[in-house]
């Protein structure tokens, strides 16, 4: 006989249609062999209330869950006024033999499986709640007086509080996080160590973070771990950490008190068991620097100081996570501003997009993220960085959207891969908050294999976009363009990139889509794509020099609706349509205005005017009449870019082209041109070709490339 049964809690159940017959089932509340839980806690601290007597710190709480399991299953019972009953239809019996039980709290709806994830918030008592894991087990268990079952609950989980004493007059301690492991599996204790943020008591001052601040964190046990972090918080603007684990016991509290003007950390009695051996050291409080490493997979306490406690995707998450509460917002771009994150080769998937934002900030939050270093690197080395050999990606798995940045973010990456985005914007998006600014720079970079929609696979739509020697490929869209500028708030410099093998099932500007906005570009490629109208298409302004621009599709490989306000034009390209009877350059809906500047080789095809004001306005020094064979223009997969002999009579100049670009004063961007002239300059965009050839700046090749 089964000793532990599970009965439907419906008072009747009606065997068929055809039976006149009824027969009752029992219910838990009147069966007298139910199972009744009666929990009790065998350690005094570290339940709900920080500050609570004794009593309200072995009190449970409506709505809590236990788990309870057996032989036969698990199920879970909750707390209310009217005691522990089942949550479920059904319930558990006393059978005619003991049984073995075991339970645990908290558990969760859904859940009834063993081990226990640390919540990184304890803000608030319902957080500190969810954070008090207990476990019992009951051999042999026999039926109890009414059916009851007692569980004896031991606390798994130690009481960290730390009290800020002494410190400067005009000194404050903000964004404090305690350590503690990552969660605890049967006995067994995670070694990968998180931050937790604490419950925080206010002094009587009404400040937090002055002196008389408490805060309370729970966390896992711990041996003595003399080099980890017990802490880090914020003070002067500095991050600092507070060195040394000192051995923490389940089920005891242990309390500490910081003199931060000192930099010392002083024990006072633990309120339950001694400490071990002093082993924060004097000075423990140190500065943190402004660097942080990441792995795929955390190693030592996971802080990111070093590569021995690299992060892993979690904490680079968690590291620039948008934070809702302005107060916790400004402490993060404080501590960020002006900071490096380096990332070892490998793959970090995201679960869902991370949102970067500091809106209201006082300034532009200044972050840069370098990738290609070694695996093995140790310590704080930099020497083992090779972006080929250790590519680092950053992924969705194919289902979530990369990044979204938001006001006042000034990011950069160097030498990443984006892969395998997925969302109305494939990878990334910049500038939807409704205020502030954001930059982003990708230097170095791929993308590739993204999946978007009408927003494009980089979507910006009030920031500033830089974009230098960064490779789009295998991507694919429904229409509007690989890079989109969504308005006349949106800007793009780009040079020395690579928009090739990408699709767009519709149309209109199936690498560049410049809605609105302002586009800028020097030694590009665009080519093998497939789209409509316009590998470069939109009625914002555009500014394209030294680019080379190869379609095979329908419309224009360039297609203009730029007003003339804006002073569109085009210099020493190479721009082609290969597909018969299609334009190269095609002017629409009688409104675009396109201006060139000289020395571009252009394909047949040229829509020069339709008679109601729309123009190209070719120069005389321009080549009409192109191909690639004519050009003796060959791709080489291996540069991924087009070689050629450079044979063409008139040649121009790298000062002539700036004084061309010098003309481009769009309405609203006056100096745009020049702001173009003074980036390029910076990355050496004048004097190589994409190839990273020299370039003799007296007789500069039309397009991309100069051999």
């Amino acid at each position: 006989m089964k000793h532990t049964l599970y009965y439907m809690s419906a008072a009747i159940l009606f065997l068929s249609a055809g039976c006149a017959k009824e027969r009752e089932i029992p219910v838990f509340a009147s069966d007298d062999r139910a199972i009744r839980i009666v929990p009790e806690i065998s350690a005094a601290f570290t339940k709900s209330v920080p500050t609570g007597t004794e009593q309200e710190q072995t009190a449970f709480n409506a709505g809590d869950l236990i788990c309870l399991s057996c032989e036969d299953g698990s199920m879970l019972y909750e707390y209310s006024v009217n005691g522990w009953a089942p949550t479920d239809n059904y319930y558990l019996r006393w059978g005619d033999e003991p049984v073995t039980y075991s339970a645990y709290y908290p558990a969760t709806e859904g859940g009834t499986t063993a081990g226990f994830t640390v919540p990184t918030s304890q803000r608030n008592i319902d957080a500190l709640k969810q954070a008090d894991y207990m476990t019992c087990t009951v051999e042999n268990a026999v039926r109890g007086d009414n059916g009851e079952l007692r569980l004896q609950f031991k606390r798994q989980m130690a009481k960290i509080i730390i009290s800020v004493g002494e410190m400067d007059a005009d000194g404050r301690v903000q964004a404090m996080r305690i350590s503690s492991g990552q969660g605890i599996t049967g006995t067994d204790i995670s070694s990968t160590r998180i931050f937790v943020n604490p419950y925080t008591e206010t002094p009587a001052s009404g400040i937090s973070g002055q002196k008389g601040t408490v805060y309370t964190a729970i966390v896992t046990p711990s041996e003595e771990q003399g080099n980890e972090a017990l802490a880090t918080f914020v003070y002067g603007g500095k991050e600092m950490t507070v060195l040394g684990i000192p051995r923490l016991e389940a089920g005891k509290e242990y309390s500490l008190t910081m003199d931060v003007a000192n930099s010392t950390v002083s024990f006072a009695d633990p309120a339950d068991g001694d400490w071990s051996a002093l082993i924060i050291p004097e000075g423990a409080i140190q500065v943190n620097s402004d660097a942080y490493y990441v792995k795929p997979s955390a190693t030592g306490d996971g802080s990111g100081t070093d590569w021995d406690n690299a992060m892993d995707t979690e904490g680079f998450v968690n590291l620039l996570a948008r934070n809702g509460e302005q107060e916790i917002s400004d402490i993060n771009a404080e501590i960020l501003d002006g900071s490096t994150i380096y990332m070892a080769g490998g793959t970090y998937t995201l679960d869902e997009r991370l949102f970067v934002e500091y809106s209201g900030y006082s300034k532009l939050v200044e972050i840069s993220i370098k990738g290609g270093y070694a695996a093995n690197s140790t310590g704080t080395d930099l020497t083992g960085r090779d972006t080929k050999a250790n590519e680092t990606v950053i992924s969705g798995g194919g289902s979530v959207q990369l990044f979204n940045f938001g006001n006042q973010t000034d990011v950069t990456f160097d030498g990443i891969t984006f892969a395998d985005g997925n969302g109305d914007t494939g990878a990334i998006s910049i500038a939807h908050g409704s205020s502030g600014k954001a930059e982003l720079t990708l230097t170095d970079c791929t993308v590739r294999n993204c999946t978007g929609k009408d927003n494009g696979i980089i979507g910006n739509s009030n920031g500033i976009l830089y974009l230098d020697n960064v490779t789009f490929t295998g991507n694919a869209i429904n229409s509007r363009g690989i890079i989109k500028l969504n308005n006349g708030g949106a800007i793009a410099l780009v040079n020395g990139c690579r928009v090739t093998g990408n699709t767009q099932a519709d149309q209109f500007g199936y690498a560049f889509h410049v809605s609105g906005g302002h586009l800028c570009m020097n030694n590009t490629v665009i080519t093998d794509n497939t789209g409509k109208n316009g590998a470069v298409n939109g009625s914002g302004s555009m500014c394209i020099v030294n680019s080379d621009i190869i379609s095979d599709n329908q419309g224009g490989a360039i297609r203009c609706e730029s007003a003339r306000n804006l002073t569109s034009m085009l210099m020493n390209c190479i721009v082609i349509n290969e597909m018969s009877g299609q334009n190269t350059v095609d002017m629409s809906n009688n409104s675009g205005y396109l201006t060139s500047k000289g020395y571009n080789l252009l394909g047949s095809g040229i829509h020069e005017t339709n008679g109601a004001g729309t123009q190209f306005i070719v120069n005389s020094t321009d080549t009409r009449d192109c191909s690639m064979a004519s050009l003796r223009l060959v791709f080489d997969e291996s540069l991924n870019a087009f070689t050629w002999d450079g044979d063409v009579a008139g040649k121009t100049t790298a000062d002539d082209i700036k004084t061309a670009i010098r003309t481009f004063q769009p309405e609203g961007q006056p100096s745009l041109g020049e702001n173009f002239i003074t980036w390029l300059e910076s990355i050496g965009g004048f004097g190589t070709d994409i190839c990273g050839n020299a370039r003799n700046t007296g007789a500069m090749w039309p397009g991309a490339y100069q051999n």
